[in-house]
Protein backbone atom coordinates (compact mmCIF):
# COMPACT_ATOMS: atom_id res chain seq x y z
CA UNK A 1 0.00 0.00 0.00
CA UNK A 2 1.36 3.44 -1.00
CA UNK A 3 1.41 6.20 1.59
CA UNK A 4 -0.13 9.59 0.84
CA UNK A 5 3.25 11.28 0.39
CA UNK A 6 4.54 8.45 -1.79
CA UNK A 7 1.27 8.41 -3.71
CA UNK A 8 1.58 12.15 -4.37
CA UNK A 9 5.14 11.76 -5.68
CA UNK A 10 4.07 8.81 -7.86
CA UNK A 11 1.06 10.75 -9.17
CA UNK A 12 3.17 13.80 -9.99
CA UNK A 13 5.70 11.66 -11.87
CA UNK A 14 2.96 10.05 -13.94
CA UNK A 15 1.38 13.43 -14.60
CA UNK A 16 4.75 14.81 -15.74
CA UNK A 17 5.27 11.80 -17.99
CA UNK A 18 1.79 12.28 -19.43
CA UNK A 19 2.40 15.96 -20.05
CA UNK A 20 5.80 15.17 -21.56
CA UNK A 21 4.21 12.62 -23.84
CA UNK A 22 1.61 15.17 -24.90
CA UNK A 23 4.36 17.72 -25.49
CA UNK A 24 6.32 15.22 -27.58
CA UNK A 25 3.18 14.46 -29.61
CA UNK A 26 2.56 18.17 -30.16
CA UNK A 27 6.19 18.68 -31.14
CA UNK A 28 6.01 15.77 -33.56
CA UNK A 29 2.74 17.08 -35.00
CA UNK A 30 4.10 20.60 -35.41
CA UNK A 31 7.23 19.27 -37.08
CA UNK A 32 5.15 17.23 -39.51
CA UNK A 33 2.88 20.17 -40.28
CA UNK A 34 5.89 22.45 -40.57
CA UNK A 35 7.45 20.19 -43.15
CA UNK A 36 4.32 20.58 -45.25
CA UNK A 37 3.50 24.24 -44.62
CA UNK A 38 7.01 25.72 -44.85
CA UNK A 39 7.75 24.54 -48.38
CA UNK A 40 4.28 25.67 -49.48
CA UNK A 41 4.87 29.04 -47.84
CA UNK A 42 8.20 29.54 -49.55
CA UNK A 43 6.79 28.30 -52.88
CA UNK A 44 3.96 30.84 -52.57
CA UNK A 45 6.53 33.48 -51.66
CA UNK A 46 8.62 32.66 -54.74
CA UNK A 47 5.57 32.68 -57.02
CA UNK A 48 4.41 36.01 -55.58
CA UNK A 49 7.88 37.48 -56.04
CA UNK A 50 7.93 36.29 -59.66
CA UNK A 51 4.50 37.70 -60.46
CA UNK A 52 4.86 39.64 -63.73
CA UNK A 53 5.36 43.31 -63.02
CA UNK A 54 4.41 44.51 -66.50
CA UNK A 55 2.00 43.50 -69.22
CA UNK A 56 2.68 44.72 -72.75
CA UNK A 57 -0.03 45.30 -75.33
CA UNK A 58 0.34 43.90 -78.81
CA UNK A 59 0.23 46.35 -81.73
CA UNK A 60 -1.04 43.71 -84.16
CA UNK A 61 -1.21 39.99 -84.93
CA UNK A 62 -0.39 38.44 -88.28
CA UNK A 63 -3.16 36.37 -89.94
CA UNK A 64 -3.85 33.00 -88.32
CA UNK A 65 -2.35 29.96 -90.01
CA UNK A 66 -3.85 27.01 -88.14
CA UNK A 67 -2.20 24.20 -90.11
CA UNK A 68 1.42 25.33 -90.41
CA UNK A 69 2.47 25.05 -86.74
CA UNK A 70 4.58 28.18 -86.86
CA UNK A 71 7.82 28.04 -84.90
CA UNK A 72 10.21 31.00 -85.09
CA UNK A 73 10.21 34.55 -86.53
CA UNK A 74 13.00 36.80 -87.80
CA UNK A 75 12.96 40.35 -89.17
CA UNK A 76 14.51 41.46 -92.46
CA UNK A 77 15.37 45.13 -93.01
CA UNK A 78 15.54 45.88 -96.73
CA UNK A 79 16.07 49.10 -98.63
CA UNK A 80 12.39 49.55 -99.35
CA UNK A 81 10.74 46.94 -97.18
CA UNK A 82 10.76 45.34 -93.75
CA UNK A 83 9.48 41.79 -93.37
CA UNK A 84 8.77 39.25 -90.67
CA UNK A 85 9.70 35.79 -91.94
CA UNK A 86 8.29 32.83 -89.99
CA UNK A 87 9.03 29.11 -90.22
CA UNK A 88 6.14 26.65 -90.47
CA UNK A 89 7.08 23.17 -89.25
CA UNK A 90 4.00 21.27 -90.41
CA UNK A 91 3.50 23.37 -93.52
CA UNK A 92 7.13 22.90 -94.65
CA UNK A 93 7.23 26.51 -95.79
CA UNK A 94 8.04 30.08 -94.81
CA UNK A 95 5.46 32.83 -94.40
CA UNK A 96 6.43 36.44 -95.07
CA UNK A 97 4.59 39.42 -93.55
CA UNK A 98 4.93 43.18 -93.81
CA UNK A 99 6.60 44.23 -90.55
CA UNK A 100 4.67 47.50 -90.37
CA UNK A 101 1.17 46.16 -90.90
CA UNK A 102 1.30 42.39 -90.42
CA UNK A 103 -0.23 41.74 -93.84
CA UNK A 104 0.92 38.62 -95.62
CA UNK A 105 3.36 39.28 -98.46
CA UNK A 106 4.13 35.80 -99.80
CA UNK A 107 4.81 32.15 -99.00
CA UNK A 108 8.10 30.41 -99.78
CA UNK A 109 8.69 26.71 -100.33
CA UNK A 110 7.03 23.33 -100.01
CA UNK A 111 7.93 19.85 -98.82
CA UNK A 112 11.05 18.29 -100.30
CA UNK A 113 14.83 18.19 -100.13
CA UNK A 114 15.76 20.45 -103.03
CA UNK A 115 16.43 24.17 -103.21
CA UNK A 116 13.64 26.25 -101.64
CA UNK A 117 12.10 23.05 -100.29
CA UNK A 118 11.88 22.17 -96.63
CA UNK A 119 11.29 19.34 -94.18
CA UNK A 120 10.22 20.58 -90.75
CA UNK A 121 11.81 24.05 -90.87
CA UNK A 122 12.12 25.39 -87.34
CA UNK A 123 15.06 27.68 -86.54
CA UNK A 124 15.70 30.84 -88.56
CA UNK A 125 18.29 33.61 -88.55
CA UNK A 126 18.56 36.74 -90.69
CA UNK A 127 21.80 38.71 -90.74
CA UNK A 128 21.75 41.64 -93.17
CA UNK A 129 20.59 40.07 -96.47
CA UNK A 130 21.53 36.50 -95.50
CA UNK A 131 18.82 34.15 -94.24
CA UNK A 132 19.54 30.70 -92.82
CA UNK A 133 16.80 28.14 -92.17
CA UNK A 134 17.26 25.10 -89.92
CA UNK A 135 15.52 21.99 -91.24
CA UNK A 136 15.14 19.28 -88.64
CA UNK A 137 14.03 16.47 -90.94
CA UNK A 138 16.40 17.32 -93.81
CA UNK A 139 19.21 17.50 -91.21
CA UNK A 140 20.67 20.68 -92.68
CA UNK A 141 20.84 24.45 -92.88
CA UNK A 142 19.58 26.13 -96.05
CA UNK A 143 20.93 29.56 -97.01
CA UNK A 144 19.14 32.30 -98.97
CA UNK A 145 19.91 35.77 -100.28
CA UNK A 146 17.22 38.35 -99.54
CA UNK A 147 15.07 40.05 -100.72
CA UNK A 148 14.72 37.63 -103.66
CA UNK A 149 14.92 34.45 -101.55
CA UNK A 150 17.66 33.21 -103.84
CA UNK A 151 18.98 29.81 -102.65
CA UNK A 152 22.71 29.82 -101.95
CA UNK A 153 23.31 26.28 -100.74
CA UNK A 154 23.34 23.97 -97.74
CA UNK A 155 25.43 23.35 -94.61
CA UNK A 156 25.56 20.45 -92.19
CA UNK A 157 24.01 17.66 -94.26
CA UNK A 158 26.64 15.16 -93.10
CA UNK A 159 26.97 16.44 -89.53
CA UNK A 160 23.51 17.33 -88.24
CA UNK A 161 21.01 14.80 -86.89
CA UNK A 162 18.11 16.66 -85.27
CA UNK A 163 18.92 20.38 -85.49
CA UNK A 164 16.69 23.05 -83.94
CA UNK A 165 18.02 26.47 -82.93
CA UNK A 166 20.50 28.81 -84.61
CA UNK A 167 22.43 31.97 -83.83
CA UNK A 168 24.65 33.88 -86.27
CA UNK A 169 26.99 36.81 -85.68
CA UNK A 170 29.98 38.47 -87.35
CA UNK A 171 33.49 38.12 -86.03
CA UNK A 172 36.18 40.82 -86.19
CA UNK A 173 37.38 39.59 -89.59
CA UNK A 174 34.01 39.71 -91.30
CA UNK A 175 33.33 35.99 -91.12
CA UNK A 176 30.14 34.63 -89.63
CA UNK A 177 30.02 32.42 -86.56
CA UNK A 178 27.11 29.99 -86.91
CA UNK A 179 25.97 28.10 -83.79
CA UNK A 180 23.37 25.33 -84.14
CA UNK A 181 21.79 23.11 -81.49
CA UNK A 182 21.28 19.41 -82.18
CA UNK A 183 18.88 17.34 -80.05
CA UNK A 184 19.93 14.06 -81.60
CA UNK A 185 18.18 11.07 -80.04
CA UNK A 186 20.28 8.87 -77.77
CA UNK A 187 18.45 5.58 -78.40
CA UNK A 188 20.78 2.84 -79.69
CA UNK A 189 23.73 5.25 -79.71
CA UNK A 190 26.68 6.01 -77.47
CA UNK A 191 25.31 8.62 -75.00
CA UNK A 192 28.71 10.25 -74.53
CA UNK A 193 29.12 10.77 -78.26
CA UNK A 194 25.59 12.15 -78.67
CA UNK A 195 25.75 14.55 -75.71
CA UNK A 196 29.21 15.64 -76.78
CA UNK A 197 27.86 16.99 -80.07
CA UNK A 198 24.84 18.97 -78.90
CA UNK A 199 26.28 22.19 -80.39
CA UNK A 200 27.90 22.68 -83.79
CA UNK A 201 29.94 25.78 -84.63
CA UNK A 202 30.78 26.74 -88.22
CA UNK A 203 32.76 29.60 -89.70
CA UNK A 204 30.91 30.89 -92.75
CA UNK A 205 32.00 33.23 -95.52
CA UNK A 206 29.58 34.57 -98.13
CA UNK A 207 30.92 36.38 -101.19
CA UNK A 208 28.31 37.19 -103.77
CA UNK A 209 26.47 33.94 -104.44
CA UNK A 210 29.35 31.76 -103.23
CA UNK A 211 29.52 30.32 -99.74
CA UNK A 212 32.37 28.56 -97.94
CA UNK A 213 32.16 27.05 -94.49
CA UNK A 214 34.28 25.13 -92.00
CA UNK A 215 33.12 23.18 -88.98
CA UNK A 216 35.40 24.52 -86.25
CA UNK A 217 33.90 22.97 -83.11
CA UNK A 218 31.46 20.37 -81.84
CA UNK A 219 30.78 20.40 -78.13
CA UNK A 220 28.63 19.65 -75.08
CA UNK A 221 29.56 18.33 -71.64
CA UNK A 222 28.96 14.60 -71.24
CA UNK A 223 28.81 14.63 -67.43
CA UNK A 224 28.05 17.02 -64.61
CA UNK A 225 25.80 20.10 -64.42
CA UNK A 226 26.89 21.38 -67.84
CA UNK A 227 25.55 18.30 -69.62
CA UNK A 228 23.11 19.27 -72.38
CA UNK A 229 19.96 17.21 -72.87
CA UNK A 230 17.10 18.66 -74.94
CA UNK A 231 18.49 21.79 -76.57
CA UNK A 232 16.72 24.23 -78.88
CA UNK A 233 17.29 27.98 -78.55
CA UNK A 234 20.82 29.38 -78.50
CA UNK A 235 22.20 32.93 -78.45
CA UNK A 236 25.76 34.29 -78.32
CA UNK A 237 27.09 37.46 -76.70
CA UNK A 238 30.56 38.10 -78.07
CA UNK A 239 31.34 41.02 -75.76
CA UNK A 240 31.01 38.78 -72.70
CA UNK A 241 32.11 35.55 -74.42
CA UNK A 242 28.87 33.82 -73.49
CA UNK A 243 26.61 31.34 -75.21
CA UNK A 244 23.10 31.00 -73.77
CA UNK A 245 21.68 27.52 -74.33
CA UNK A 246 18.09 26.60 -73.40
CA UNK A 247 17.80 23.06 -72.05
CA UNK A 248 14.15 22.01 -72.15
CA UNK A 249 14.66 18.82 -70.15
CA UNK A 250 16.09 20.61 -67.12
CA UNK A 251 14.13 23.85 -67.77
CA UNK A 252 17.14 26.12 -67.37
CA UNK A 253 19.54 28.28 -69.36
CA UNK A 254 23.09 26.92 -69.34
CA UNK A 255 25.90 29.35 -70.04
CA UNK A 256 28.86 28.23 -72.13
CA UNK A 257 31.72 30.19 -73.63
CA UNK A 258 31.77 30.67 -77.38
CA UNK A 259 34.70 28.23 -77.46
CA UNK A 260 32.45 25.51 -76.08
CA UNK A 261 33.37 25.40 -72.39
CA UNK A 262 30.70 25.26 -69.69
CA UNK A 263 31.10 28.27 -67.39
CA UNK A 264 29.44 26.65 -64.39
CA UNK A 265 26.59 29.19 -64.58
CA UNK A 266 23.00 27.98 -64.77
CA UNK A 267 20.27 30.63 -65.06
CA UNK A 268 16.60 30.61 -64.05
CA UNK A 269 16.74 27.33 -62.13
CA UNK A 270 13.27 26.80 -60.64
CA UNK A 271 11.91 29.89 -62.38
CA UNK A 272 10.45 28.37 -65.55
CA UNK A 273 6.94 26.97 -65.20
CA UNK A 274 6.91 25.92 -68.86
CA UNK A 275 9.60 25.24 -71.45
CA UNK A 276 12.51 27.65 -71.93
CA UNK A 277 12.07 28.65 -75.56
CA UNK A 278 13.01 31.77 -77.54
CA UNK A 279 15.93 33.97 -76.46
CA UNK A 280 16.60 37.61 -77.37
CA UNK A 281 19.10 40.25 -76.28
CA UNK A 282 18.29 43.93 -75.85
CA UNK A 283 21.59 45.82 -76.10
CA UNK A 284 22.59 49.03 -74.36
CA UNK A 285 25.93 49.86 -75.89
CA UNK A 286 28.73 47.31 -76.09
CA UNK A 287 28.39 45.73 -72.66
CA UNK A 288 25.03 46.46 -71.05
CA UNK A 289 21.53 45.30 -71.81
CA UNK A 290 18.84 42.77 -70.97
CA UNK A 291 18.44 39.07 -71.75
CA UNK A 292 14.88 37.95 -72.56
CA UNK A 293 14.07 34.28 -71.94
CA UNK A 294 10.70 32.88 -73.02
CA UNK A 295 8.76 30.77 -70.51
CA UNK A 296 6.36 28.93 -72.82
CA UNK A 297 2.96 28.05 -71.38
CA UNK A 298 -0.68 27.95 -72.40
CA UNK A 299 -1.85 29.53 -69.15
CA UNK A 300 1.24 31.27 -67.68
CA UNK A 301 3.15 32.43 -70.74
CA UNK A 302 5.88 34.80 -69.51
CA UNK A 303 9.20 36.39 -70.35
CA UNK A 304 12.00 36.50 -67.76
CA UNK A 305 14.56 39.31 -67.83
CA UNK A 306 18.19 38.98 -66.73
CA UNK A 307 20.93 41.58 -66.66
CA UNK A 308 23.29 41.17 -69.59
CA UNK A 309 26.46 41.84 -67.61
CA UNK A 310 25.83 40.43 -64.13
CA UNK A 311 23.31 37.77 -65.23
CA UNK A 312 21.16 38.66 -62.23
CA UNK A 313 17.39 38.15 -62.47
CA UNK A 314 15.60 41.47 -62.95
CA UNK A 315 11.93 41.12 -63.75
CA UNK A 316 9.21 39.13 -65.54
CA UNK A 317 6.65 40.47 -68.00
CA UNK A 318 3.71 39.11 -69.97
CA UNK A 319 1.81 40.11 -73.09
CA UNK A 320 -1.91 40.87 -73.09
CA UNK A 321 -3.10 38.15 -75.47
CA UNK A 322 -0.03 36.21 -76.56
CA UNK A 323 0.25 32.65 -75.27
CA UNK A 324 2.26 29.45 -75.75
CA UNK A 325 5.20 31.32 -77.26
CA UNK A 326 7.90 29.40 -79.08
CA UNK A 327 10.37 31.59 -80.96
CA UNK A 328 10.92 35.32 -80.46
CA UNK A 329 12.87 38.04 -82.27
CA UNK A 330 13.89 41.52 -81.16
CA UNK A 331 15.32 44.20 -83.41
CA UNK A 332 16.33 47.66 -82.22
CA UNK A 333 16.60 48.98 -85.77
CA UNK A 334 13.90 51.49 -86.77
CA UNK A 335 11.22 49.63 -88.70
CA UNK A 336 8.79 51.92 -90.49
CA UNK A 337 6.45 53.37 -87.88
CA UNK A 338 8.37 51.59 -85.11
CA UNK A 339 11.19 54.02 -84.43
CA UNK A 340 12.70 51.91 -81.61
CA UNK A 341 12.27 48.57 -83.37
CA UNK A 342 9.90 45.66 -82.83
CA UNK A 343 9.57 42.57 -80.64
CA UNK A 344 7.96 39.55 -82.31
CA UNK A 345 6.58 36.53 -80.45
CA UNK A 346 4.92 33.36 -81.68
CA UNK A 347 1.34 33.09 -80.51
CA UNK A 348 0.11 29.54 -79.90
CA UNK A 349 1.76 28.13 -83.07
CA UNK A 350 -0.75 29.99 -85.27
CA UNK A 351 0.45 33.55 -85.81
CA UNK A 352 2.89 36.23 -84.67
CA UNK A 353 2.23 39.08 -82.26
CA UNK A 354 4.19 42.32 -82.47
CA UNK A 355 5.04 44.80 -79.73
CA UNK A 356 6.66 48.19 -80.20
CA UNK A 357 10.05 48.23 -78.45
CA UNK A 358 9.15 51.67 -77.12
CA UNK A 359 6.58 49.84 -74.98
CA UNK A 360 9.45 48.18 -73.12
CA UNK A 361 10.93 51.59 -72.35
CA UNK A 362 7.60 52.94 -71.16
CA UNK A 363 6.66 49.93 -69.02
CA UNK A 364 10.11 49.18 -67.61
CA UNK A 365 12.17 52.37 -67.97
CA UNK A 366 14.71 51.31 -65.35
CA UNK A 367 15.66 48.33 -67.52
CA UNK A 368 15.25 49.42 -71.12
CA UNK A 369 16.26 53.07 -71.17
CA UNK A 370 19.92 52.86 -72.03
CA UNK A 371 20.53 56.48 -71.06
CA UNK A 372 19.27 55.77 -67.53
Amino acid sequence: MIGSESWNRHHLRNQARSMGSMADSKTYYLKRVGRIICPLFFLALIVSCERPSSTLNEIYFTPIQPDDELDSPAVYHGNNEAWIVVTGKDGDRLSVYDANSGKKVRVIGNNGDGFSQFAYPNGIWIEDDLMIIVERDNHRLQLFRLPDFEPLGFIGETELATPYGINVLYDSEGQLDVFVTDSEYVIDKDPDEVHGRRIRHWKLTVKGDAISHTLVNTFGDITGPGMLYEVESIFADRQHNRLMIADEQENVIKVYTMDGDFTGIILAKGRFTGDPEGIALYKCGENDGVWIFTDQSHDRNRFHLFDRKSLEYMETFTMSQTTNTDGIWLTQKPTGRFSDGVFCALNNDKNVSVVNVSSFKEAMPNLFRCDG
